[in-house]
């Protein structure tokens, strides 16, 4: 390219993104009032996704910082502890041996690796214990069903030391009843 092409671009590229500056989209009067998402707007999986994206993106620095800092470590105990592969904070700029392209290149491949791992485990977690919870609360409604209600037709008396279950004053018409007792009982 052109230094005369670049600056063109550049110019262009100025006055594209000022443009927006002055001409805002929005030329309403400031008073309208925005909803916030719901927490139901979204899929959990998308949910899922865009955290393993925030995931993925944030462990990457300090991944690539740690994964340097071990193949450092490595390089100098590989090269017989010479000073010249000394490790990251104890190196002399002037005689250590840079790191050539290959290795710097398989450095920022891991790195994207380990972040992608690191955000694929949480994801895979985070799928099975939201499968997890979503079983029991379908047991645990299916077993709400049919709540199975004890009423004993005669109870002990009010002086009784143990402590004896409430009557309910109503009976939901799905409900099984067990009654305890002799005699007829109206269930």
């Amino acid at each position: 390219m052109t230094p005369r092409f670049t600056r063109l671009m550049s110019l262009v590229l100025f006055f594209a993104l000022s443009a927006c500056l002055v001409f805002p989209a929005n030329t309403g009067t400031g008073e309208e009032e925005y909803e916030p998402y719901s927490g139901d707007e979204f899929n959990p999986v998308l949910k899922d996704i865009r955290r393993a994206e925030i995931i993925a993106f944030g462990s990457f620095p300090f991944v690539v910082f740690f994964s340097t800092v071990y193949y450092d470590v490595y390089r100098y105990f590989s090269h017989n502890m010479q000073d010249a592969y000394l490790p990251w904070p104890f190196k002399d700029a002037s005689t250590a041996v840079s790191v050539s392209e290959n290795e710097q290149k398989m450095l920022l491949f891991t790195s994207m690796g380990i972040s992608v791992g690191i955000a694929l485990f949480d994801f895979v977690f985070r799928t099975v214990f939201r499968n997890m919870k979503e079983k029991k609360a379908e047991e645990e409604a299916r077993e709400n069903i049919h709540p199975i209600q004890i009423r004993p037709l005669i109870r002990a008396k009010d002086e009784s030391i143990y402590p004896q279950p409430p009557v309910p004053d109503s009976v939901p018409e799905n409900s099984i009843q067990i009654t305890s007792g002799a005699g007829d009982s109206a269930s």
